[in-house]
């Protein structure tokens, strides 16, 4: 929540900037007197957020015209689960840039490595008898069973009986060899899991191939950091079995 938060101080205080014109900062803004401490406090957090901002992938006029629906109180043109997903990706990608600076040469060409070989296994798999794709994205799945029930949302807490898998076949987690189903919060797992579930009937059973960067991406989920041994490595594409038993109410 500090992160999403953070971008979007950010953001507003961009959209600030942008409204005027640069004939309009230099003739208002620049005479215009620095005197409470109230001015001082909104001049420095606009130096200090601004040294901030990304010098990619934003857009300022749709940043104003964001702002402009705001206090307009207009519907906005996204909805709410979407922007907080677009801020959470948005977060990922910046924390992968970042530890991919970090990683070490076996790690990153792990991650290229893995990359590569995901991609030719979903482009191979699609042609697949059966395959269809989660709607907007490059999420793959094939039915198993095909359920009757509620589809859950972003919001629900749902029940579920899964195995995860590699594309090699290693077996990395499993409920089913666990004895109980998980239970969990649809809007604390992958996006992969998101995306999909938000389009399964309870009742269901699936095969889905999430692509590497709606899993865990560049991170993996490490088994040992000292010698750089992986539960998931870098950059996997992932196989789950889910089978969707129940939205908690």
């Amino acid at each position: 929540m500090k992160k999403i938060f953070k971008i979007q101080l950010t953001i507003f205080c961009l959209l600030l900037l942008s409204c005027s014109t640069e004939s309009n900062k230099s003739k208002e803004l620049e005479d215009k007197p620095i005197v409470t401490f109230q001015d001082s406090l909104s001049y420095t957090m606009g130096i200090n957020i601004g040294q901030n901002l990304p010098e990619t992938e934003i857009n300022r006029d749709l940043i104003i015209e964001g702002l402009n629906d705001s206090w307009n109180k207009e519907k906005p043109r996204i909805n709410t689960q979407t922007r907080n997903e677009v801020l959470k990706s948005y977060n990922i990608r910046n924390s992968e840039r970042n530890l991919s600076r970090s990683l070490s040469e076996k790690s990153k060409k792990l991650s290229k490595e893995n990359k590569i070989a995901g991609q030719e296994f979903l482009d191979k798999n699609k042609n697949n008898e059966g395959i269809k794709f989660i709607s907007n994205t490059q999420i793959q799945y094939k039915v198993v069973q095909e359920g009757l029930g509620q589809i859950p949302n972003f919001e629900d807490v749902v029940v579920v009986h899964y195995n995860g898998f590699l594309i090699d076949g290693t077996k990395f987690d499993s409920s089913y060899d666990r004895g109980e189903p998980a239970t969990f919060a649809l809007n604390r797992v992958i996006q992969g899991w998101q995306q999909t579930l938000q389009e399964m009937p309870v009742g269901s059973k699936w095969k889905v191939y999430i692509p590497e960067n709606l899993g865990y991406g560049i991170t993996g989920v490490i088994k040992d950091a000292k010698n750089e041994e992986y539960i998931i490595p870098p950059s996997s594409t992932l196989i789950f079995d889910i089978e969707l038993i129940n939205i908690v109410e």
